[in-house]
């Protein structure tokens, strides 16, 4: 009953009609509603209108459940951008500095948030346009964006330089060689970066492609 009167309350704060959070699946946040068509709206106008959204949906989720301050350690926002990493996007999109005009970006802004990581996503993945076939793509890209692509290129490179994995694909090879590259990363930086892309398109986009597909 609590529950229920707390979703009422939080549809009626967002000005969400209630039947909307009613059919939302279970273990999705109610907060996706908020920002659907934001979501849609940026990865069409950024990847085409051809792009589908639940893989950009999968990540907001995973990176933030859907909240906008949420915080961590190194993050923030939405999409948990670093301030590094932030100040790089803001510098480098001349289309986020319409949403926002400080130089370290606003990560803590849903708009600005959003606008990031689909534009983010879409440079770490030109980047990778050696690999071939998109799902070994899709784990490179989210593991750049999780980890950073300096690391995933050590860690590529120690695939060509030993032969113990195959340095085009990310799932099942280098996704195991890191930790063993010269400088190797701390072994929780591993495990979070090793699940990070698999948790994302095998947990994640199913649920919100089918969501999406409902209507």
């Amino acid at each position: 009953m609590a529950l229920c009167l707390w979703l009422i309350m939080y549809a009626l704060w967002c000005g969400l009609p209630t039947w909307a959070l009613a059919q939302l699946p279970a273990g999705m946040p109610p907060g996706v509603l908020r920002y659907r068509a934001q979501v849609v709206r940026e990865v069409h106008f950024t990847w085409g209108v051809q792009q589908p959204v639940a893989v950009f949906f999968a990540q907001l989720h995973q990176e933030s459940a859907w909240h906008a301050a949420a915080r961590s350690r190194y993050a923030s926002g939405l999409a948990q951008f670093t301030p590094g990493t932030a100040r790089a996007a803001q510098t480098r999109f001349a289309t986020l500095q319409t949403l926002c005009a400080d130089a370290a970006g606003c990560p803590l802004q849903p708009a600005w948030a959003i606008r990031a990581l689909v534009l983010w996503d879409r440079f770490l993945y030109q980047h990778r346009n050696l690999v071939q076939q998109a799902e070994e793509r899709w784990g490179f890209t989210l593991a750049d964006y999780n980890g950073g692509p300096g690391w995933i290129n050590r860690e590529i490179l120690y695939c060509r330089q030993f032969g113990t994995c195959d340095p085009t694909r990310y799932f099942g090879e280098v996704q195991w060689a890191c930790g063993r590259s010269t400088p190797a990363r701390v072994p929780w930086a591993c495990a979070e970066n090793r699940q990070y892309p698999a948790q994302i398109l095998y947990r994640w986009r199913p649920l919100y492609t089918r969501w999406l597909a409902s209507g």
